[in-house]
């Protein structure tokens, strides 16, 4: 019989990074399979993308990608468009990278061998230009949209190159997760 793992604490048992990160893991895999599962994929609220001259700005909001990943964006962003092109879409990707970096080290016999890791990781995203459309190929079912399973953006806006500057597409609509969807389609978003 096979099935997702956790780890089991034990008094007096010796911890390890492994074991707590094994922990952490194992919450963060259990999240993203309810919100893959509940929620599927798409943007939760917010997000709402707006042109002004050679800048998009981004509202805060939140979404789900195709992972299961939460996207949090805490505060409008802005993203530098290009100076000229035909069309593109405004994406917003899940990222995490680490910061805090300590001391650690390497020979657990020796206190004389030392370097920097990161003791945290923060999650955050990249907002970008894409001249594809990162959904096409996606399906839809009558609750929303199917997962790919596949890292990409999500595209939030679609932009279109004319008399020399960039305008909104008005018939774009962001893919939006199942709850979003379905009180979209009876009116009470």
């Amino acid at each position: 019989m096979s099935g997702i793992e956790r780890p089991n604490f034990l008094n007096g048992q010796v911890l390890s990074a492994e074991d707590l990160n094994d922990a952490q893991e194992y919450l963060r895999e259990k999240q993203r399979l309810h919100n893959k599962f509940l929620h599927g994929c798409g943007v939760a609220r917010g997000l709402t993308v707006t042109v002004r001259g050679y800048t998009v700005s981004v509202t805060r909001g939140a979404a789900i990608d195709c992972l299961g990943n939460e996207i949090i964006v805490p505060e409008s962003s802005n993203l530098k468009l290009p100076k000229k092109g035909q069309e593109i879409f405004i994406t917003l990707k899940y990222h995490e990278y680490g910061v805090s970096p300590v001391p650690v080290f390497t020979e657990p016999d020796s206190s004389s061998v030392e370097n920097l890791q990161h003791s945290r990781i923060r999650e955050g995203f990249i907002l970008e230009c894409d001249p594809n459309n990162p959904w096409s190929g996606h399906k839809r079912d009558k609750s929303g949209w199917l997962l790919c399973e596949k890292i990409h953006g999500i595209p939030l806006g679609k932009l279109h190159f004319k008399n020399g500057r960039w305008v909104k597409s008005r018939s774009f609509r962001p893919p939006l997760v199942k709850q979003n969807a379905e009180s979209v389609n009876q009116g009470k978003s």
